[in-house]
C-alpha cells in the first residue's frame, strides 16, 4: 500500500495482480489496472504524485502517468521487486 505525497489517494495492490487506487476521503476506488498476473510486492508514488511505481513478484516494474491514466514504461528484472 501506498499514499500519494497530498495524501488524498491511497494505492493497493494483490495477490492478482490488481493495483486499485482510491480516494483516501470517500473511500470510493477511482482507478483499477491489472498489469501482471503477479503479486503486487511494491507500491511508490514519485514525489509529485503524478505517476505511480508498481512491481511485482515476476521481477516486472511499471511506470504509470496518473494524470492520463496509462503505462509509460515497463522494465523486466530477473528478480521480485519488493519495497
Amino acid at each position: 500500500m501506498a499514499v500519494s505525497p497530498d495524501g488524498r489517494t491511497i494505492a493497493g495492490g494483490d495477490m492478482n495482480g490488481v493495483v486499485k487506487l482510491w480516494d483516501a476521503l470517500s473511500h470510493q476506488e477511482t482507478f483499477s489496472f491489472t498489469p501482471s498476473a503477479s503479486s503486487v510486492t511494491a507500491l511508490v508514488y514519485a514525489r509529485d504524485g503524478a505517476r505511480l511505481y508498481a512491481g511485482f513478484g515476476n521481477g516486472w516494474l511499471g511506470t504509470y502517468d496518473l494524470r492520463a491514466g496509462k503505462l509509460v514504461r515497463s522494465e523486466e528484472h530477473t528478480s521480485e521487486l519488493q519495497s
